[in-house]
């Protein structure tokens, strides 16, 4: 049998052989008859699994329209709503459809390079954070410094470790920290800095930025004409209980922003980026194109995703969710299997005392696993009920119990 290589080819029991999925509902996963919460599909499946309202209208989306390469003067109008629906949520007013969150960052990058040649400069700097996830191309994994086995030096990329901390208490010390090693790159290297690339939570510490350090970096970006690029793949359409993560800050606007998985439920790829009217006055034509630019598919699912957050006004739950998976973090502290936790919308980190093999919560009837860091993340669907958090309590107990 051919060996599949890749981030996540290896089995969740220890093994290179994968376990088989054999079916799925809600937020379960089953490898026979084995029954699996998945407490991460939020990540990826917001709206849980065996949405056939979603599978169905990506179905009809791919028979009305069959074209797998829009552009060159064809559209559609579902493509064209979108459009508008994901630029007028968060202050945008043009866009770039892809296929992936790797996509649309490149594009976000590439469409600051092209800025800065309208304007007749050369900007060449990113600055960006150690920790965030951007993506598995070259530059967008260069961006976060994550391949532990090869090293992707980019000379156009200056990195800060990210603000991380176990306290809500310590995080004014770090994003000072991190606000101090920004200034100081801008008087090193002045003109040169092209743009500032964050993500608004990075997953692997959930270990979010303040009101405070938003209107920061968003006032340091306006004084020197750094360019604000926000990779919201992770957190936005939902999971901070706003479409994009900056609508809960009023006073800040990216310059560029990014969204993927969730834009579709994880029924479909796409991806899009987004641009202010900054951007789009100077940067006036397409120049970041592909095959797929969108693919259908996801157009129809992006359509219906849509329409069932409306219709449940799922976005007002995303408060009574995070009290929710605060409670556990408590209990787990009561019971003595964690020293700390931190969370935010439907994203929680419980540290864990101590190290636990993630084969141990599937043999316990969890679909996930330990952090290299030791610390459990959760990220929870939008659409949730009872039985999901009393599931996540239960065999969370169950599986550290052992």
């Amino acid at each position: 049998m051919a060996k599949h290589l890749g981030t996540f080819a290896v089995g969740l029991d220890g093994k290179e052989d994968p376990l088989l999925i054999t079916d799925c509902d809600s937020h379960y996963t089953y490898i026979g008859d084995k029954e699996l919460l998945d407490y991460t599909n939020g990540a990826v499946f917001s709206l849980g699994f065996k949405q056939t309202e979603i599978a169905d209208e990506v179905y009809k989306e791919i028979l009305q329209y069959g074209r797998a390469q829009i552009g060159k003067g064809f559209s559609t109008q579902n493509i064209l709503d979108m459009g508008n629906f994901v630029c007028d949520t968060g202050g945008f007013d043009s866009y770039i459809w892809t296929c992936t969150g790797t996509s649309a960052v490149e594009a976000a990058l590439n469409t600051a390079d092209v800025y800065w040649k309208y304007k007749d400069q050369s900007r060449k700097y990113f600055i960006s954070f150690v920790h965030g996830w951007h993506g598995t191309s070259h530059l967008t994994n260069t961006l976060g410094q994550h391949n532990s086995l090869v090293s992707y030096p980019s000379d156009r990329v200056l990195p800060i470790v990210s603000p991380r901390w176990k306290t809500k208490a310590e995080r004014p010390k770090e994003e000072g920290r991190v606000l101090d090693e920004i200034l100081t790159l801008i008087l090193e290297h002045g003109d040169d800095i092209n743009a500032i690339v964050f993500d608004p939570c990075p997953w692997f510490l959930t270990c979010d930025f303040s009101e405070a350090w938003w209107i920061a970096i968003r006032k340091i970006c306006d004084n020197t004409g750094i360019l604000m690029i926000v990779d919201d793949v992770m957190m936005g359409w939902g999971k901070s209980g706003e479409w994009h993560s900056h609508n809960k800050f009023n006073d800040v606007q990216p310059d560029i922003s990014c969204l993927g998985k969730a834009l579709t439920a994880g029924y479909a790829p796409l991806a899009v980026t987004v641009m202010s009217p900054k951007i789009t006055e100077v940067v006036k034509e397409s120049f970041y194109g592909h095959s797929f630019q969108p693919y259908l598919g996801g157009i129809g699912a992006m359509r219906a995703t849509i329409d069932i957050i409306q219709r449940g006004n799922l976005l007002d739950t995303v408060t009574e969710t995070e009290k929710r998976l605060k409670a556990i973090g408590d209990l787990l502290i009561d019971k003595g299997y964690s020293d700390n936790y931190r969370s935010y919308g439907l994203l929680a980190s419980y540290d864990l005392i101590d190290y636990h093999q993630f084969q141990k919560f599937t043999k316990y009837g969890l679909s996930g696993k330990v952090k290299a860091i030791n610390c459990v993340n959760i990220c929870a669907p939008l659409l949730i009920d009872e039985k999901y958090f009393n599931d996540i309590e239960s065999k969370l107990l169950l599986t550290l119990e052992q």
